[in-house]
């Protein structure tokens, strides 16, 4: 029969649907979810003409926010009872209390926005957001990734992160750390990599 599950085209339709519905729902969260942060940027400039840290505090949000949910996966583990749902809630509420931990000092206000503070703030976010991208969710990438980045952010090498902290005002500040969490980029991708091929 057509729909008898011993029939392997209907298995591959089945397969077919349920890939489809997954993609159909994730393109619509992300749909969602961009443009949100594009609709509360709008509205910073509206509001706030002319102060580009608060057009940049919700991308900052949602860069914090993807290294807490890359540490928070690695709560989602089964207990005695083999709880899936438990396993989920757990990484969840691990996420959640990471996020508020990060959004405080990423919220918090710096009274010298032209200085470049020595504890985590908003533009160091936005730097370590780009080590999570080739990190691949994988710790060993993500630590080394990160130590890169402070190293280049503190000793402003290779030369152009140096170059880029000269740039006037707060736009030094935020793209000096850019400049060095794109060499930290590179090299969580190298290990990535290198993982890989070595598995």
């Amino acid at each position: 029969p057509e729909d008898d599950p011993r029939n392997p085209a209907t298995i591959a339709d089945n397969v077919g649907d349920n890939v489809g519905d997954c993609a159909g729902m994730a393109a619509d969260l992300f749909e969602t979810y961009a443009v949100t942060v594009v609709a509360t940027m709008v509205l910073a400039s509206i509001f706030f003409t002319g102060n580009v840290i608060m057009m940049i505090y919700p991308m900052a949000i949602c860069a914090a926010c993807v290294i807490t949910s890359i540490l928070g996966t690695y709560f989602v583990k089964l207990g005695k009872n083999n709880s899936i749902m438990g396993a989920l809630y757990r990484g969840f509420i691990a996420t959640a209390i990471l996020s508020l931990i990060i959004l405080y000092f990423v919220t918090v206000d710096d009274d010298d926005a032209s200085s470049d503070p020595s504890w985590i703030t908003l533009d160091e976010i936005c730097g370590m957001s780009l080590v999570t991208i080739g990190s691949g969710a994988e710790l060993l990438p993500l630590l080394s990734g990160f130590l890169v980045f402070r190293l280049s952010d503190i000793l402003k090498q290779p030369s152009f992160v140096g170059e880029l902290e000269k740039l006037p005002g707060k736009l030094g500040v935020l793209y000096d750390d850019l400049g060095a969490g794109f060499i930290g980029l590179i090299s969580a991708m190298i290990v990535n990599q290198i993982i890989q091929i070595t598995l």
